[in-house]
């Protein structure tokens, strides 16, 4: 009986000692590292495969970041354009994801830029830093856009992480003339906290908050810098929020909060009703997407 026990033991401490392997080497690459093999194959699932096949005429382009990073893009232009948006996806998506809609933006008068943010899609880079060093790109697409000729105003449209991307790039960079931020988070902590919670409940307090804190670190920034809250307490600009009221990933009180926090004399707070994460324009339809455009309209001459 004493010998069974004594292995029974020795299993179970070889299984703790795997796991605590595992937690330490591997888990905290979950957190931010996005460009590995099998999201790169994500881009599959898009609709379109570039904006010729959505009936839109477009040019790739390349930008060089200020960690020469190369950074991935389509600019798709608009004769007499309003303005110029720059459209920023989620965390493991891909520029392909809006073109489903962007016929609807071009077709009301506004060139786009779908990019690859870093470390996702057919961008450089391994890790996501959560806005850190993405805002930092974004005043890097400007610079080349204005170099281009890009003359109208530009703004940031952007989902998920895309939206925290686009908080801190308004905030960052006083070109950004306005922004439609949808379905996005207050504090990076705070939000891979929740996602922690929501795939393994079990899992301590102190532990998410050091496999958290190693991810940043393995990433190369501090969570203190994504702070997407804080940067909502220096935008000017002109602001859209939009957040699903049943979204299970981000909750919709962190749009509230946001909103609260803005400055900026103009700004609106859509939820949209029925709505989760992923679904916001379908839920949201056409009344939805002429909300946003009269919005535009109303900000720019």
């Amino acid at each position: 009986m004493f010998r069974r026990i004594k292995k029974l033991f020795a299993v179970l401490l070889v299984l703790v000692v795997i796991a605590l392997v595992v937690a330490h080497f591997q888990a905290p690459y979950l957190v931010a590292r996005t460009n590995d093999p099998i999201n790169k194959l994500r881009k599959f699932q898009a609709a379109n495969s570039d904006p010729g096949e959505a009936g839109l005429d477009f040019d790739s382009f390349s930008i060089e970041t200020n960690d020469k990073l190369s950074l991935k893009g389509y600019f798709i232009p608009k004769r007499q354009a309003k303005g110029c948006i720059i459209m920023l996806h989620g965390i493991r998506a891909y520029k392909e994801h809006f073109i489903q809609i962007a016929p609807r933006v071009h077709e009301k008068g506004y060139s786009l830029v779908l990019l690859d943010n870093r470390a996702h899609g057919q961008s450089d880079g391994d890790y996501c830093t959560f806005g850190v060093k993405e805002k930092e790109d974004v005043s890097t697409l400007i610079g080349y856009l204005i170099s281009q000729g890009v003359k109208e105003p530009i703004g940031v449209w952007g989902q998920s992480l895309g939206g925290a991307i686009a908080l801190q790039s308004m905030a960052h960079d006083g070109r950004i003339s306005f922004g439609i931020v949808e379905s996005t988070f207050t504090k990076f902590s705070i939000i891979a906290d929740d996602y922690f919670v929501r795939f393994a409940p079990f899992v301590p307090k102190w532990y998410r908050s050091y496999i958290i804190g190693r991810g940043a670190r393995l990433a190369n920034f501090d969570p203190v810098d994504a702070q997407p809250i804080v940067s909502a307490g220096q935008i000017t600009q002109p602001i859209f929020l939009v957040h699903g009221s049943i979204d299970n990933r981000i909750h919709v009180k962190y749009a509230s909060e946001l909103y609260n926090a803005i400055p900026a004399e103009t700004k609106e707070l859509d939820i949209i009703e029925g709505a989760n994460h992923v679904n916001v324009w379908q839920k949201g339809g056409d009344a939805y997407f002429k909300r946003v455009f009269d919005f535009l309209d109303k900000i720019i001459d």
